[in-house]
């Protein structure tokens, strides 16, 4: 007879990674004083394209190296470990110039996201989460009068911090909810993510709804509405009141019916739609399993939530539910901010960087690409109403996963970048293409205020690289390198209809880390009698821990055999083998060989 742990493990592994996974920045805040402890070298010298996360830097005799990092995590719910993945992007550069115009700097250190701000006769400088612009910070405090003159002249447009800016009008959108909004009026009404809370032991079903009740008055997002009005949204935060908590009681049954009615009953409740337009984005149910079991289930749109979020949310609910069960009041200090304050606040970020339209630039650099349109085994039909999700696993062992981190150090690299490559590589070889388009979801928590507020942050980013046969793979990885910064410059976002046009969730990457180990995933622990609709025709998804890799290929049942992914697994797989020693070789070598 199975236990309700078994039931619990099930749940985890069949719902919460159903779509791509959107993930979010890991960073550290900085403000001065700062002192001359390491070096940077400058962004606007080597690329027009500003990167934010950037955690650390190499001083080396004659050269700066920059590594820029884009952290994002995921939280496993397995013991509450965290999951984090870190992508760098090294770039060499020779040292900039000594100095230049003092607009010049203050526009350098607003490409890398800083702020400035005036108090008193003081400069203050706050950067965004894993910042690096020590090198302008240092000039710029050596430089202070004439930074103070140019920030109370009239022409200077500075970003304040967050918070800074009253609400005198209609909430506005944010880019990544102008991106889910656009998203449902093109596709229509979509599952979104589902959080499955198993709770053992009794549960006090009035507490629990005081505590989600307070859950929703503390954020504003979960509580706000969107509606149509013409080209317009109008965004309305409703006021707080008392949340009816669904309850559904299998205890009656056997254990073993009940669970699989609970299994049924989850399936239903993450497929429920929501309507966007108007409609509530928040739903709460509770399924008594047995009268020592009980799941909670949280469903968010993700207009309103990001993978972060969920994990906020969790644990504040939990603290929350343990409060009233004992009869004291809310442990937990108000917000400081609400994703409304952000939302007002990114308006001024990207105002500030000097770009009238800030989706003119991916608009200008794709303008003449065409999708990536993967060979199928199958007529294509209309894969985007959905198609039925099969997944295929794998995994990178520890000696080749060591091989990787060392070819990705010789490259200053991550192994995000690496798998990334690797990649690329062979969905060229696939589709007989040299220009490489695919997407990732990731989540940008800029300003640092922000990683302790309940929103969306996240949105489909373009991957592009161009996989040249006559050029060799070493050249290749630090081409790739290379031309990463665009993807993570979170101040060029893009268009919901270009990404939809471009079809960027059609192939996606997705990489995390883990710094314990994992259980090896099953496809068989994610299969079900219905099949799963998704919305891509290939991702790749991996699982860093620290001795291997665990990724499984998730595929549109509908477009591919089976044998088809398991082949394009194995590729991959030789192809992570032999890395480092085919660096020499020619990437028209490498296709062949595999």
């Amino acid at each position: 007879m199975s236990r309700p742990g078994h039931l619990a493990s099930i749940l985890e592994s069949r719902v919460e990674p159903q779509r791509p996974v959107p993930m979010t920045k890991r960073g550290m805040a900085w403000s001065a004083p700062l002192t001359r402890s390491t070096s940077t070298g400058c962004v606007p010298y080597i690329a027009p394209a500003a990167v934010f996360a950037s955690y650390g830097s190499l001083c080396l005799p004659m050269f700066r190296a920059i590594f820029y990092t884009l952290a994002v995590h995921k939280y496993a719910e397995n013991g509450g470990s965290q999951a984090t993945v870190h992508t760098n992007i090294g770039v060499i550069v020779n040292n900039p110039p000594a100095s230049f115009p003092i607009g010049r700097l203050l526009s350098a250190l607003r490409e890398k996201g800083v702020t400035l701000s005036l108090s008193g006769a003081d400069v203050r400088f706050r950067g965004p989460p894993g910042c690096s612009a020590m090198e302008e910070v240092l000039e710029a405090r050596a430089r202070k009068e004439e930074v103070r003159e140019y920030l109370r002249s009239e022409s200077a447009e500075i970003v304040l911090p967050l918070g800074s800016y009253p609400r005198s009008g209609p909430v506005p959108l944010s880019c990544m909810q102008r991106w889910w909004w656009e998203l449902e009026q093109v596709s229509g009404p979509t599952p979104h993510p589902l959080m499955v809370i198993p709770v053992p032991g009794q549960v006090d079903l009035p507490t629990l709804e005081s505590a989600l009740t307070e859950l929703v008055r503390r954020h504003e997002v979960l509580r706000t509405r969107f509606r149509a009005a013409g080209p317009e949204v109008v965004v309305t935060v409703e006021p707080p009141e008392s949340l009816l908590l669904e309850f559904i009681d299998y205890s009656p049954f056997s254990l073993k019916q009940s669970e699989a009615k609970a299994l049924e009953q989850v399936e239903q409740y993450r497929l429920r739609t929501y309507e966007l337009d108007g409609g509530s984005l928040f739903r709460a149910c509770v399924i008594k399993v047995a009268n020592d079991h009980h799941l909670v289930l949280l469903g968010i749109h993700h207009i309103a939530i990001d993978t972060s979020s969920s994990r906020l949310l969790k644990r504040e609910l939990r603290a929350l539910y343990l409060a009233f069960v004992a009869g004291k009041p809310s442990p937990l200090p108000e917000p400081r901010y609400q994703y409304a304050d952000f939302a007002i606040w990114e308006q001024h970020w990207l105002r500030a960087s000097g770009a009238d339209d800030p989706y003119r630039y991916w608009e200008e650099r794709l303008a003449h690409m065409g999708r990536l349109k993967l060979p199928t085994d199958f007529p294509r039909g209309r894969i985007r109403e959905g198609a039925p999700e099969e997944r295929h696993a794998f995994t990178i062992q520890a000696d080749t996963l060591s091989e990787l981190r060392e070819l990705s150090g010789l490259h200053s690299m991550t192994l995000s970048a690496t798998l990334l490559a690797m990649y690329s590589v062979l969905l060229s070889r696939w589709s007989g293409r040299h220009d490489i388009l695919l997407g990732t979801y990731t989540l940008c928590r800029t300003p640092p205020e922000v990683a302790d507020i309940v929103g969306c942050f996240a949105s489909n980013r373009p991957l592009y690289s161009f996989v040249s046969p006559e050029i060799r793979f070493a050249d290749y990885l630090e081409q790739v390198r290379l031309g990463y910064a665009d993807t993570l410059d979170f101040r060029r976002p893009i268009s919901m209809r270009l990404s939809w046009d471009m079809h960027l969730n059609g192939v996606i990457i997705n990489h995390w880390k883990s710094e314990v180990e994992a259980q090896e995933p099953s496809t068989a622990s994610v299969s079900s009698e219905t099949p799963l609709p998704i919305f891509h025709d290939l991702s790749l998804v991996f699982l860093e821990t620290p001795t291997t890799v665990h990724g499984h290929a998730s595929y549109a049942g509908n477009l591919f055999r089976q044998e088809r992914i398991e082949s394009f697994c194995a590729d991959f797989l030789r192809l992570s083998r032999m890395a480092m020693q085919w660096q020499p070789r020619r990437l028209a070598d490498i296709m062949l060989e595999l």
